[in-house]
């Protein structure tokens, strides 16, 4: 599945790619995963999305133009998260891990979060929640 949109002038390509079923960490049921990649005429990111184990029962092994879209806002989600986070231990204070036995979980997915970030900014610079923005009015559009 392919999707185009432009934000303030950047044209923006993006597909995903269907990965096979895997499960969720620390978990046994299955989930479809899929590699979402992101490109613009200045850079491109790749980067894994799964989706729900309710897809998994309802064979979903590709997504429709407002999932892609869902799956870049949860992009964005992650990105926010690290900016908002002061430093580590703000992160977990805001997401929860209260516990040292959540230490590498949280560790996991606070560099995940700075990735996204990274990605997010080497994509759009300045303008990357602006874009966040956009994507989130495109999916409430389809509504």
């Amino acid at each position: 599945m392919y999707y185009n949109f432009i934000f303030n002038s950047i044209g923006v390509d993006a597909k995903a790619t269907f990965k096979g079923m895997t499960t969720a960490f620390g978990s046994n049921m299955l989930r479809p995963k899929f590699i979402v990649s992101m490109k613009t005429d200045s850079s491109c990111t790749r980067f894994t999305y799964y989706g729900s184990h309710n897809d998994y029962i309802n064979g979903v092994n590709q997504l429709n133009d407002r999932q892609l879209l869902e799956a870049i806002d949860c992009f964005f989600l992650d990105a926010s998260c690290y900016d908002n986070a002061r430093n580590f231990e703000d992160f977990c204070e805001e997401l929860g891990y209260t516990s040292m036995s959540q230490y590498k979980e949280a560790k996991r997915a606070y560099d995940g979060c700075k990735r996204h970030y990274d990605a997010a900014f080497r994509l759009f610079g300045s303008c990357v929640w602006d874009a966040a923005d956009s994507v989130r009015e495109q999916i409430e559009d389809m509504d």
